[in-house]
Parts: structure tokens; sequence; C-alpha cells
């Protein structure tokens, strides 16, 4: 039996997974569909403009890259409707 230490480390890196998973999807969806470039413009432009000027000049698989932090990942999904 897991200690719930255990548990919680476990379910944590099943979360980190998936968020992962889905950037990745979620840059491919966006390629596919505007192109890199349009793709990359909606991405900065759900981002809040305070972390938006740090970021200018990234590409989009710079933005998603699946190894770094995404950029307030949650707030640019809805970007993919």
């Amino acid at each position: 039996m897991k200690t719930n230490d255990q548990q919680v480390s476990y379910i944590s890196g099943l979360r980190n997974k998936l968020e992962r998973d889905l950037r990745e999807v979620f840059k491919t969806v966006l390629k596919s569909v505007h192109g890199s470039a349009t793709a990359t413009r909606k991405v900065l432009a759900a981002i809040p403009t305070t972390r938006r000027d740090g970021l200018a000049g990234k590409t989009i698989n710079e933005l998603l890259d699946r190894t770094k932090p995404p950029p307030c990942f949650f707030r640019i999904c809805p970007v993919a409707e």
C-alpha cells in the first residue's frame, strides 16, 4: 500500500505528463488549422500583456515547447475554438 505522499506524487506526475501531451496536441492542431505564423499570433494574443512583451519573437514551437513550462497554458486553450 502506498503512502499518501506517494499517491500524491504519482498523480502529480500523471497530471504533468497529461499537460505536456495536451500542449503537443494543441500546438499541432493550431499549426495545421491556422499555419505557424497565425497560430503564434493567436497564442500570443491570449497571453496577458505583461507576459506577452517578454515572449515577442518566439515561435509557436517555442511558446508551447513540451519540455518547458507553458505561458498561461489554460488561458490560451480557448484559442483552439
